[in-house]
């Protein structure tokens, strides 16, 4: 089974969550599939997520730059794919090796997260393209797991995400609006409706959530005592915006300890830890969590929350399947589409990121309302189901 998802070469709590809970979901659905990871580059992601990791089309682009152009990338791997399905070895050895994993699987499943959109063309949705239409042309079925879609901005791009739509065996999204856009992308295609997959986290934490309190506890703030959780995006905007953060944690009440969640946190590229690194006052009120403790416990910190706040889509995905109340801070057109699927909700808060005032008004109606119920979660075994009745019965054991 190859699976190609929304991961980076560091760790990104969103993506890696959505990235775990589809292999959970096949470890525990159907433990006769072994899941390999399309991954480029793939150093270390095997060790990150522990399964077999295999390189993706996406890396003969980076080769001497030969198919970077999309329509010549489809035609050169699609046309070599189809001769190897019948047999043929590609003349070019990175080709042959590049092809090997999708002459040897059973499907593939697509959960590109927030990639299905012109802003991430290059990096997610020419990639998810590109191996659909691989796996095509070796008869694979191809399912598209729990994205979001939009904007798409360019007639290339909405090119490719049709024909990425009519290759589809079946195709959820995770918002109302992305289920209009496929349908008038797609061709006759019936997308369903499904939560955010990393929400399927918020439902078996265990003893991730100790671990969360066991380091609340080590930075004064015992069960007793309500905490906030705050997350923004470092090499963006949002650290402009910090007065309408400010003033949504100055609303909370007192003694409400600030913690920032870091989504990224890598020293050599996007590190959100230095949107508080940089700013005095950031750095004198919120204390940043260790990304060390891994991704169930950054879930296990915002389930126990009194509040989310920031620009982070996942912090509010999250904090609305825990019943945790959420502002969301929007900047742009792909924050707010990416978000719709939360404006339903009463637990969940929109506000532009440059209104300090209206970050205020939300934190108190919030707090001053009802606990709102937990939203609704993904649900593994519907999405295995779905992938099982697609796929050859396992061989029986002599």
């Amino acid at each position: 089974m190859l699976v190609s998802s929304g991961i980076s070469t560091f760790p990104h709590l969103g993506d890696d969550l959505i990235t775990r809970q589809v292999l959970d979901a096949l470890a525990r659905y159907l433990p006769d599939v072994v899941p390999t990871l399309l991954a480029h580059p793939t150093d270390a992601i095997a060790e990150r997520f522990g399964c077999e990791v295999a390189t993706s089309p996406a890396a003969l682009s980076a080769a001497g730059n030969r198919l970077s152009e999309p329509g010549r990338r489809s035609r050169d791997l699609v046309t070599q794919a189809r001769l190897m399905a019948k047999g043929d070895t590609p003349s070019d050895p990175m080709v042959a090796q590049i092809l090997a994993p999708f002459a040897q699987a059973n499907a593939l499943v697509l959960a590109p997260g927030g990639g299905l959109a012109s802003r991430y063309s290059a990096d997610a949705l020419m990639v998810c393209t590109v191996e659909a239409l691989i796996a095509r042309a070796f008869g694979l079925p191809v399912f598209i797991e729990g994205p979001s879609i939009g904007p798409i901005e360019m007639r290339r791009d909405h090119a490719a995400l049709a024909q990425l739509l009519n290759d589809s065996a079946r195709i959820t999204v995770r918002d109302e609006s992305s289920a209009d856009a496929a349908r008038r992308i797609g061709r006759a295609i019936a997308p369903e409706v499904v939560p955010d997959p990393a929400t399927a986290a918020v439902e078996r934490l265990g003893p991730q959530a100790e671990v969360a309190a066991e380091w609340l506890r080590a930075r004064n703030v015992p069960p007793e005592r309500a905490y906030a959780v705050i997350s923004l995006r470092d090499g963006t905007r949002d650290a402009r915006h910090l007065d309408t953060v400010r003033a949504a944690v100055e609303a909370l009440p007192e003694h409400t300890a600030p913690i920032f969640l870091p989504h990224c946190a890598d020293p050599n590229g996007i590190d959100d830890r230095r949107v508080v690194t940089e700013d005095p006052w950031a750095a004198a009120h919120l204390v940043v969590w260790d990304p060390s403790l891994g991704d169930p416990a950054a879930v296990g910190l915002v389930a126990g929350a009194s509040v989310a706040i920031g620009t982070r889509f996942h912090l509010s995905v999250l904090a609305e399947a825990a019943g945790v109340p959420a502002v969301a801070l929007v900047g742009d057109d792909y924050d707010r589409l990416r978000i719709r699927g939360l404006r339903r909700s009463t637990g969940v808060r929109v506000v532009e990121l440059d209104r300090p005032e209206a970050a205020t008004g939300a934190v108190a109606d919030l707090l001053a309302g009802p606990s709102p119920e937990p939203g609704a979660r993904w649900d593994p075994s519907r999405f295995a189901a779905a992938l099982g009745a697609a796929l050859p019965a396992a061989p029986k054991l002599a």
